[in-house]
């Protein structure tokens, strides 16, 4: 499922959300959305069920949404529900 950047916004000033930060922690440290936690998406990747639960519903950045498309087309078969922020963090 994906979210347009400014489907996104209007979501975020009304709603707590769960926001995952798929960059590099390097990257992550230079700026990011407040509130989103890192999770390097070669972290991700291998350990999903150490960071993600699948009853809850996250929010996946990372800085054009390439790997973020690619992390959620990867876990798609294990339950997790992820939502993909459209452009990633460039298009915020």
């Amino acid at each position: 499922m994906k979210i347009t950047p400014q489907e996104f916004h209007k979501k975020y000033q009304q709603e707590k959300l769960l926001l995952v930060d798929i960059r590099p922690h390097a990257s992550y440290l230079k700026g990011s959305i407040q509130g989103a936690k890192n999770i390097p998406y070669t972290v991700l990747r291998r350990l999903p069920s150490k960071y993600l639960e699948p009853a809850k519903t996250y929010y996946i950045f990372c800085e054009e949404g390439y790997y973020t498309n690619k992390l959620i087309e990867e876990l798609k078969d294990q339950n997790y529900h992820l939502i993909e922020i459209e452009g990633g963090y460039q298009a915020l």
